[in-house]
C-alpha cells in the first residue's frame, strides 16, 4: 500500500504536466530535423586546450550540465518515459481513467501525433562536437521499453485505441528495422559492454512488440553470446569493472540483460537458466552483485563510487521470483525499510 499510494500520488501530479516532445528544443541545431532525437554525450566537453572548446574531450563519470539542458532532449525523453510508466501503472492498478486519458495523450504526442512526433531514429544522439564521425547514440533508448510496457496497460482503456496501439506498433518496427540496417546499429551491436546489452535488450523489446520473430530469436542468440563474453565464471562483469562507477555499470549491464532475457524468455533460446559450457550465467552474474545492492561499500572488487541502489531494485524482485530459493531477496531487505516499502517495483513483481 505505500508503494500504491506513492504512485497515485505521482500519477495526480503528472495529471496537470504538458507532454514533452522532441520538437520543444529551445534551437535547432543547423542541418537536423527538428523531430529528430538530439542529445550531447553526457562524459564529453568543451576542450580546454582550444579557444572553441572543440573537439570535445572525454571525462568518463563526469556528466557535463549541458547533456541535461533545454538545448538537448535527454531530459524530456526520460520525463516522457516516466510519465508514460506512472500512468499507465496508476491506471492499471486503479482503473481510475483519467491517468489512461493522460497516459495516451503522452504517448500520441511523442510518437504519433505529425506536428511533434520524434522520426524513429537516433541518428544524431549523444552528439560529440568537434568530432567528424559521431558515434552510435542508441543506448539513449534504454528507457523505451518502459514506454512499450506502459502501452500494453494502455490497451485495457477506452482512451487507447486499436488505431493508437497500431500505430505506435509501426513506429517502433521503423525504429527497429533502422537499428536493424543503419551503420550506427551494426556498430552499436557490436559493442562488447553494456552498450552492445542495450541494443540487443532494445531490438528484443521492439521485435517482440511488433512481431519479428527473426529479430527476436536473433537477439535472443546474442544474449547467450554476451552472457559468455560478457562476465567471467564467478560473475564479475570485467569491461563494467573499468569503468569510473564499477558498480553502477555493472547493474546498469544487469539490468539491460534482464530486460532481454525477459523479451526473450518464449523463445525457445530463454537466457534466465542458460549456462555455458565453461559454467557462466545470468545467474551467477546475479549473485556476485546482488548483495552490493544494499552494501555497496561492502562489496568486494567492486568500488561503488556514488552507487545509487533504487534503479535497479527490480532487478533482485524479479530474480527472486526467477531463481527462486536463491536468497536475492534478502538483499532487499537491507535496504532502509520506509524507502523500500514504498518502491514501485513492489507493485511490479
Amino acid at each position: 500500500m505505500p508503494a500504491y499510494r506513492k504512485l497515485l500520488r505521482e500519477a495526480e501530479e503528472l495529471l496537470d504536466v504538458p507532454a514533452p516532445t522532441v520538437t520543444d528544443k529551445a534551437s535547432t541545431l543547423p542541418g537536423i530535423d527538428p523531430h529528430d532525437y538530439v542529445s550531447l554525450s553526457p562524459y564529453w566537453w568543451p576542450n580546454p586546450s582550444t579557444p572553441d572548446g572543440l573537439p570535445f574531450v572525454r571525462r568518463d563519470g563526469q556528466t557535463n550540465p549541458q547533456a541535461d539542458s533545454d538545448r538537448f532532449d535527454a531530459q524530456r525523453m526520460q520525463q516522457m518515459a516516466f510519465m508514460a510508466e506512472t500512468l499507465a501503472l496508476a491506471y492499471h492498478f486503479s482503473g481510475d481513467e483519467r491517468f489512461a486519458a493522460k497516459g495516451a495523450e503522452v504517448l500520441r504526442t511523442w510518437f504519433l501525433a505529425p506536428g511533434t512526433a520524434m522520426n524513429p531514429n537516433f541518428d544524431h544522439a549523444q552528439l560529440r562536437p568537434g568530432h567528424e564521425r559521431q558515434p552510435s547514440g542508441i543506448i539513449v533508448g534504454n528507457v523505451l521499453p518502459r514506454v512499450v510496457d506502459a502501452s500494453l496497460l494502455l490497451e485495457e482503456s477506452q482512451h487507447w485505441s486499436g488505431t493508437d496501439a497500431q500505430n505506435l506498433r509501426g513506429w517502433f518496427a521503423r525504429l527497429l528495422q533502422w537499428m536493424l540496417d543503419s551503420t550506427d546499429g551494426h556498430e552499436e551491436a557490436a559493442r562488447p559492454n553494456n552498450r552492445g546489452s542495450w541494443y540487443a535488450a532494445q531490438a528484443a523489446v521492439y521485435a517482440r512488440f511488433t512481431g519479428n520473430e527473426r529479430a527476436l530469436s536473433s537477439m535472443a542468440r546474442k544474449g547467450r553470446e554476451l552472457v559468455a563474453s560478457q562476465s567471467t565464471r564467478d560473475g564479475s562483469q570485467p569491461l563494467e569493472l573499468k569503468r569510473t562507477r564499477p558498480l553502477k555499470y555493472s547493474f546498469f549491464n544487469l539490468k539491460a540483460l534482464y530486460t532481454l532475457a525477459a523479451a526473450v524468455q518464449e523463445t525457445d533460446l530463454s537466457l534466465w537458466h542458460y549456462r555455458t559450457d565453461d559454467g557462466k550465467s545470468l545467474k551467477i552474474i546475479t549473485g556476485r552483485i546482488a548483495p552490493c545492492l544494499a552494501a555497496p561499500d561492502a562489496c568486494p572488487g567492486i568500488p561503488a563510487k556514488k552507487f545509487d541502489p533504487w534503479p535497479y531494485t527490480g532487478l533482485l524482485r524479479r530474480a527472486s521470483i526467477v531463481y527462486t530459493g536463491a536468497g536475492y531477496d534478502t538483499a532487499l531487505d537491507r535496504l532502509p525499510h520506509e524507502r523500500e516499502a514504498r518502491d514501485r517495483s513492489n507493485l511490479a513483481y
